[in-house]
């Protein structure tokens, strides 16, 4: 049968784009279905204008402390409205920067919504189009749970569109989106509260590395209740809200942001008339080939669960797209998967956390440290550090790696590649370090 197209990638984020790229270049005849702004939630409404707002999160920090090294000027001031114009401007500049990546591999993208009719055919705003593949990239949305008045509430999207900064600000939920939108605000001046279900913070992070930074958002002023549920938003007359949550407390904001975790983009899809197989937390089954089980039909990235990161989704396209035009298959192992929560202060990890070695049996050794950084002595900051190695005792092999602290994502991207390169603590223990920098900390610890 003669098809439209050899792929038809639907979702235009960083996994879509970059399998219809390498399709494309192995002289595929590739089309991508894209309804909204390419580059999905990274490019739009998550990593990059979020990581931006932390930047400039951090002039306030920079500001007080530039006083101990010798810096007088007036009070600066904050203007939002100007920060969330030029981050929007930047957002715009990657959008059609996308669109060249498209054009210059002769992708043809097409406009509009796509729903699954077949194996091989698509309906995209009521015209069919056929494919011998198709590629389901569509990502995850906020999930917004079922609490009384959470149509009051706002999920993450909202956040960098905001007319005006709340002065008060009610967060709901303890991962990565919480954490970082909590730290991010309290730097720019809004009281921040942090309502999360879970016992501590970033439950997928190492226990002491998520205490460490809760302890350190409490210092810095943020409140947290943790072991805590939401149960209600209630507005209010003056057209601000009341979260009540535990059944007898309840707290004041301006605005309820809801960061309670992720689910498959997949409504409109028509999936389930396909009868496609889903896994229990709503997201599409996927073989070792990102293969569905239905025919000819793939998925990858956030749509699919797991470590829903824009580096592995960009991993996983260019797995498909070789396995697709030329049949090879790589492998792609997470195990030593580095990633960080940008909150105040960042977290870091690569590799098991202690709790995770115990649970495998493995027989560990544990290197920790706490420390204040040169940068902070001759401040009035309580900024502080944790690192901590997790090493193999029967091959001496480093098995994990965390860090909480200033620039841990910039530092767990090295100790990353010296993991997967097979390090060993006494690789670390003999390696020169760079003298004064809070990185020399992971080759001093013994």
């Amino acid at each position: 049968m003669q098809y439209d197209y050899d792929l038809l990638v639907i979702g235009g984020g960083s996994g879509g784009v970059r399998t219809a790229r390498r399709a494309a270049e192995s002289g595929a005849r590739v089309a991508l279905c894209e309804q909204s702004a390419l580059g999905g939630t990274c490019v739009n409404v998550g990593c990059i204008p979020k990581k931006l707002l932390v930047f400039a999160s951090e002039f306030a920090d920079a500001f007080q402390n530039a006083k101990a090294y010798g810096w007088q000027f007036a009070p600066p001031e904050f203007h939002w409205q100007q920060l969330r114009d030029n981050i929007q401007q930047e957002i715009q500049r990657i959008n059609s920067a996308y669109q060249d990546l498209l054009t210059d591999a002769g992708i043809q993208l097409l406009r509009g919504t796509a729903r699954i009719v077949a194996a091989h055919q698509i309906d995209i705003n009521g015209k069919q189009v056929t494919a011998q593949s198709i590629v389901i990239a569509t990502g995850a949305k906020s999930l917004m749970p079922p609490i009384n008045g959470i149509e009051h509430a706002v999920n993450s999207d909202a956040m960098f569109q905001l007319s005006v900064l709340p002065k008060r600000l009610a967060i709901i939920g303890g991962g990565y989106i919480a954490s970082e939108f909590a730290g991010l605000f309290q730097r720019l001046g809004v009281s921040v509260t942090v309502i999360a279900k879970s016992p501590r913070l970033l439950m997928g992070f190492d226990a002491d590395c998520a205490d460490f930074c809760a302890q350190q958002m409490q210092q810095n002023g943020i409140h947290l209740h943790l072991n805590c549920t939401a149960e209600a938003i209630q507005k209010q007359a003056n057209g601000s809200y009341i979260v009540i949550f535990d059944e007898q407390q309840q707290i004041a904001a301006d605005l309820v942001l809801v960061a309670a975790g992720r689910e498959a983009n997949t409504n409109g899809l028509g999936l389930e008339a396909l009868n496609m197989e889903f896994d229990q937390q709503g997201y599409i089954s996927v073989d070792q080939q990102f293969a569905t089980n239905i025919e000819a039909i793939y998925a990858l990235g956030d749509v699919t669960g797991g470590m829903q990161l824009t580096p592995v989704a960009i991993a996983q396209g260019e797995a498909l797209a070789g396995y697709l035009t030329k049949k090879e298959l790589s492998e792609i192992n997470l195990d030593l998967a580095p990633t960080t929560v940008f909150a105040n202060p960042p977290v870091a990890k690569v590799g098991l956390t202690e709790q995770k070695a115990r649970e495998q049996s493995i027989d560990i050794a544990v290197f920790s440290k706490t420390f204040k950084g040169l940068k902070d002595q001759l401040t009035d900051a309580k900024a502080g550090n944790f690192l901590k190695l997790i090493v193999n005792t029967h091959d001496d092999k480093v098995i994990g790696a965390h860090m909480t602290g200033a620039d841990a994502g910039e530092i767990m991207q090295g100790i990353a590649i010296a993991m997967q390169a097979g390090a060993k603590k006494a690789d670390f223990d003999r390696t020169i370090a760079i003298h004064p920098t809070a990185a020399e900390e992971f080759v001093s610890l013994r």
